[in-house]
Order: C-alpha cells, then sequence, then structure tokens
C-alpha cells in the first residue's frame, strides 16, 4: 500500500493571539517588577538606602529633605546653603567639606556627626546638641551657638569660635 502524505496539523489564529497575550502579559509584569526593584542610577536620589548624597547639590530640596531620615547620611562635600533642619535627628551623619552657609540647625541632634571642614558661615545652631561631633577645621563665623552643647566636640583648627563657646542647653539628649 502506497503511504499517504498528510498535510501538517493545522494551528488555529486564536491560539497564536493567546499565546501573543501570554507573552506580552510575562513581559510587563516582568518589566515592572524589574522597575520596583532597581535601584536608582541618580545619585542624587532622596529614596537610596543608605542615604549617600556626597557631592549633591541640594539647595532646592527644602521639601524633601523635611521628610527625609538623616540619621548616618552620607552628605560629604554636599551643598545646603540656606536649608532649614531645625529639630532635625543628624546623628553619626557624614557632613565632611559640605557648604552649610546660613542653614538652620536650632534643636538639631548632631551627637557623633562628622563636620570637619564644613562652611557654617552665618549659621544657627541654637540648643543643638553637638555633643561628640568632629568640627575640626570648621568655619563657625557668625554662627548663632546660643544653648548649644558643644561637650567633647572636636574643635581643633576651627574659625569664628573665639573661645567663647556657649555653656550647654537643657534638652540635649
Amino acid at each position: 500500500m502506497a503511504e499517504v502524505e498528510r498535510p501538517p496539523p493545522r494551528v488555529g489564529l486564536g491560539r497564536w493571539v493567546l499565546f501573543a497575550v501570554v507573552m506580552f502579559m510575562a513581559s510587563a509584569i516582568t518589566a515592572s517588577l524589574m522597575l520596583q526593584v532597581r535601584p536608582s542610577t541618580d545619585p542624587c536620589d532622596l529614596k537610596r538606602v543608605p542615604l549617600i548624597l556626597d557631592g549633591c547639590d541640594l539647595t532646592r530640596e527644602q521639601a524633601a529633605l523635611s521628610t527625609t531620615d538623616l540619621r548616618g547620611a552620607f552628605l560629604r562635600g554636599a551643598t545646603l546653603d540656606g536649608i532649614n533642619l531645625d529639630n532635625r535627628d543628624l546623628r553619626g551623619a557624614h557632613l565632611e567639606g559640605a557648604s552649610l552657609r546660613a542653614v538652620s540647625l536650632s534643636g538639631a541632634k548632631l551627637t557623633g556627626s562628622w563636620l570637619s571642614g564644613v562652611d557654617l558661615t552665618g549659621g544657627t545652631l541654637t540648643r543643638a546638641c553637638l555633643r561628640a561631633s568632629r568640627l575640626e577645621w570648621a568655619d563657625l563665623t557668625d554662627v548663632k551657638l546660643d544653648g548649644a552643647d558643644l561637650t567633647g566636640a572636636d574643635l581643633v583648627g576651627a574659625q569664628g569660635v573665639k573661645g567663647l563657646l556657649p555653656k550647654p542647653g537643657p534638652g540635649c539628649g
């Protein structure tokens, strides 16, 4: 008997459409998950963990900084001129070489923070807690220090101190 040639099986158009829809949905879900997990490529993004904003100009980020956890933040060489950080918790923050001209840090917690070489010219540190902070070579010219607690702070080479440091104020805990 002669062998009968059979035509290839027919795949209906519906199966191809279903396959295309499933593949599209799978790729969309994968892309969505990747966007949620992918770390930011912007070095000045305030949502990064840990917060590393070394060298960033944050003078226009007042609103974002008001809700950002700044404990232990890395802000070395950053520009924060004129920013209001009153009553903020910056314990252990690294601000070496940062520009903090006319910044307001009234009542801020800066215990153990690294402020070596910062420019705090014209800033306000009234009632700020600066215990065990490193302020060597910082420029404290015209800084308001009324009620600030500088117990154990390192002020070697700091400018503008004039030897008249304020007495510790209450509430530095």
